[in-house]
């Protein structure tokens, strides 16, 4: 994935991270991404396209809230399952300065 910085011609190279089912576990996410950052990065985003939301009502509200930090820009595409619907809003939505649902986006500009 490349990207245009603003005001050249020079390409940036934008490294992206990719998960697949969350299901809730947070904190295990963010230990994996911080230690795959120390490895390789760091990232630049993380897009995680599989189940986000898992069984834990309390951990789930503290994503929604804003209370739980993730390491790089994350960016979640939806629900898989019903049981986490209620979870993701109609529209996309910023939970943190951290983690944004895209909801029915087509396109995403970001800072990179």
């Amino acid at each position: 994935m490349r990207s245009n910085n603003i005001g050249n011609d020079k390409k940036r190279q934008v490294k992206v991270l990719c998960s697949g089912d969350v299901n809730g576990n947070f904190k295990q996410l963010i230990a994996r991404i911080a230690l795959v950052n120390q490895k390789a990065g760091p990232f630049d985003i993380l897009f995680c396209v599989g189940e986000f939301f898992g069984p834990d009502n309390d951990e789930n509200e503290k994503v929604i809230n804003g209370e739980i930090d993730f390491p790089v820009p994350t960016y979640i595409l939806g629900p898989c399952c019903p049981s986490t619907s209620t979870y993701y809003p109609a529209e996309s939505v910023e939970f943190s300065q951290s983690l944004t649902y895209l909801g029915k986006k087509g396109t995403l500009m970001t800072a990179n």
